[in-house]
């Protein structure tokens, strides 16, 4: 017999999202005071059962928090609800379960006297006023046929000949509890004075349900070996659908290139399942939740079989060389949470994206979790597509992506980089822009300003404010070798522009301006350009170079070492830009301590004014070079190294570290969600 302790027996309870846990606690609050025992909630919800919580301040309410990655922390939260328990008499049933009268004092006896050290009650499915079957209402004492944590109660003592709630299923947690214990001698009883009526929710979350434990139970009969033929007797569903269902493709298929009539098998098999179950009270709703049930056996057969790349839960979009997306994936790496770049099958940019909206299925059976666009000018702009029903094909390909990600689950993380897009990629971009933050599970905003002119139409969409971390890029080239490369003496001034070339940065209005500068200065532009751009600036370049300017416009890809080399060996980073949000190139150049020149906008309020030179805005939508340029040519040597100062005060403020902090944060708080 076990000795009896204060709080008598301990009722604990499991929550997610089910906001039917009121009724619940409603149902149970007498019975646990008539017996003096406590009442614990193990919840998994964040803030969104918050109300319930503060209705009910006689409930032990624990939060839990799901780590990333997880698919299921139902049976981590079992086992917090059983250390945290201050009794040795345990009882445990589900959010939306209603006990019967006297349930508690049901299940509390036989365990307190001794009699059994594993019991469970009958239970009644309903939802709303429908009645959705039973189960287990068998003899008393008789060993129950369907484990179900919704309804049972143990000894501590029987608790600890196990090892605990299986944490590595998906679900069937109580399933592999009971033959753990049975497996030490210990066997479940009924009780069927306690009957526990349960809201199965609507159809939406049973089609859920279904899919879940269709998973789980190859997990459980893959980790208990020896239950396989008794739960393929008990229950022919488990083997029955996974069959069906490729045969009923095959008969489709079939029936497209041979003869219509093939139908009429699955059809006829289909009716005589419905006709054998017609008592049940949704008999063809209940055969289509069984042929999830075995979609999500089969999901989980194929992934077992799949490589074991298949722990991957974050995906960064687009993969295509970013120095920020590759610092960021690191960042998070190294807090072990399995993050890549998004999966790039062929050199052919049409191609992949073909394929993109196909490769959703994979990612899911591979174990994607969330994708993090970041953006998608350059993936989303093809030379086959510059025309208007080229890109308005490409824009009906992107929802059809999009919406793949939303069918099958998978959480889509929208970091705005740019609150417009700087280069065309559909029709209409602002409606692209306003498309993909619509559909985002959580935003990540760069800075304050694009957080608040985007937030005033999306008050209640999640977000995080996460700064770049800095762009560091080393060289191996040495200032005065790239000096010589570029032709500058060390007595002039030199002004870099790197990067991509294009018109938002005024690449043109710097060239326009070389003829204004002193003899002493020089400018060199980099990057890639292409197109009508691209000649508009060789024009240009060419015409200052017949002022006498010290000019020059290499328009290609750089390498890193050569990126990281020209800001090494400048003065100054100019970057007169038309509209900007935020800037990969100002990172980095501030991150290698190189003072920029900028405009006074507010969207560059990021940039220190400690470590920036600003131009005057004119009102022809251009700037005063010439001022700024003598400006510059005055500064006096200590005030120069002020700036340097602030560069690497700006620097020092930036943590990838923190970042990935905040990353984590918010990926746990959208999958949570």
């Amino acid at each position: 017999m076990i000795k009896r302790t204060l709080p008598v027996s301990s009722v604990l309870i499991v929550v997610k999202d089910e906001r039917s846990i009121a009724s619940t606690l409603n149902a149970l609050q007498s019975q646990i005071q008539e017996l003096h025992s406590e009442c614990i909630v193990v919840d998994a919800s964040g803030t969104r059962l918050e109300d319930i919580k503060n209705a009910n301040p006689w409930v032990r309410w624990i939060q839990f928090n799901q780590p990333v990655g997880a698919n299921s922390t139902i049976s981590a939260q079992r086992n917090m609800a059983v250390r945290e328990a201050r009794s040795d008499i345990l009882l445990f049933c589900d959010a939306g379960g209603v006990p019967s009268q006297g349930w508690m004092l049901e299940m509390f006896n036989p365990l307190f006297n001794g009699e059994f050290s594993l019991v469970g009650g009958p239970l009644e499915f309903f939802n709303g006023d429908v009645d959705l079957g039973k189960r287990n209402f068998q003899n008393r004492g008789e060993q129950l046929k369907y484990p179900s944590c919704g309804n049972i109660g143990f000894t501590r003592a029987a608790y600890e000949e196990s090892v605990g709630f299986n944490e590595k299923i998906l679900v069937a947690e109580d399933d592999d509890f009971f033959r753990q214990l049975e497996k030490v001698g210990i066997l479940s009883a009924c009780i069927p004075s306690a009957v526990m009526r349960i809201d199965v929710g609507d159809r939406k979350r049973r089609i859920k349900r279904a899919w879940r434990y269709g998973r789980g139970i190859v997990k459980l009969l893959t980790a208990h070996q020896d239950l396989v033929m008794k739960r393929l007797r008990q229950n022919p569903d488990i083997w029955l659908y996974p069959i069906l269902i490729p045969s009923y493709a095959l008969a489709g298929v079939r029936a497209l290139l041979v003869s219509p009539h093939l139908l009429a098998i699955p059809i006829i098999i289909s009716s005589l399942i419905i006709f054998k179950n017609r008592n049940s009270p949704q008999p063809i709703f209940e055969h289509c939740g069984h042929f999830i049930y075995g979609l999500g056996s089969l999901w989980e057969l194929l992934q077992r079989r799949m490589p074991k790349i298949n722990q991957i839960p974050i995906l960064q979009y687009p993969n295509d060389e970013s120095l920020y997306i590759k610092l960021l994936i690191y960042s998070l790496n190294t807090k072990s949470l399995m993050c890549r770049e998004f999966f790039s099958l062929t050199k052919s940019s049409t191609l992949n994206l073909l394929l993109t909206p196909f490769l959703t299925p994979v990612l899911k059976v591979l174990g994607v979790k969330i994708i993090n666009i970041h953006w998608i000018v350059g993936k989303w702009q093809l030379k086959w597509a510059s025309n208007f029903w080229g890109r308005q094909l490409l824009w009906y390909w992107f929802l059809f992506w999009i919406n793949s990600l939303k069918i099958f689950q998978i959480r889509m993380i929208y970091t705005v980089h740019d609150v417009l897009f700087h280069s065309k990629v559909f029709n209409d971009d602002r409606k692209t822009q306003k498309y993909m933050m619509d559909k985002a599970d959580a935003l990540v905003f760069l800075n304050e300003l694009s957080k608040e002119r985007i937030l005033e139409s999306l008050p209640k969409k999640t977000f995080d404010l996460i700064p770049e971390g800095p762009l560091k890029i080393e060289t191996a080239i040495c200032k005065t070798e790239m000096r010589q490369r570029l032709g500058v003496p060390e007595s002039k001034i030199l002004l870099v522009l790197v990067g991509r070339l294009e018109a938002y940065k005024g690449v043109d209005l710097l060239l326009q301006a070389a003829t204004m500068m002193p003899n002493n200065f020089a400018i060199r532009v980099a990057g890639v350009c292409q197109g009508s751009y691209l000649r508009e600036l060789e024009s240009l370049a060419n015409d200052a170079r017949k002022y006498g300017a010290d000019i020059d416009l290499l328009p290609r890809v750089l390498t890193d070492q050569e990126f990281a080399a020209y800001l090494n060996c400048a003065d100054y980073f100019i970057y007169p830009c038309r509209d900007v949000n935020n800037s990969g190139s100002l990172n980095a150049a501030l991150t290698a301590y190189l003072p920029v020149i900028v405009p006074d906008r507010p969207e560059l309020a990021w940039v220190f004014p400690e470590c920036k030179v600003v131009m005057r805005e004119l009102d022809d939508l251009s700037y005063d070079f010439k001022e700024c340029f003598t400006r510059i040519q005055n500064i006096s040597d200590s005030n120069y190294q002020q700036l340097k100062i602030g560069t690497q005060k700006w620097a020092s403020e930036r943590s990838w570290k923190m970042v990935s902090q905040q990353y984590e944060a918010l990926y746990r708080e959208v999958l949570n969600g």
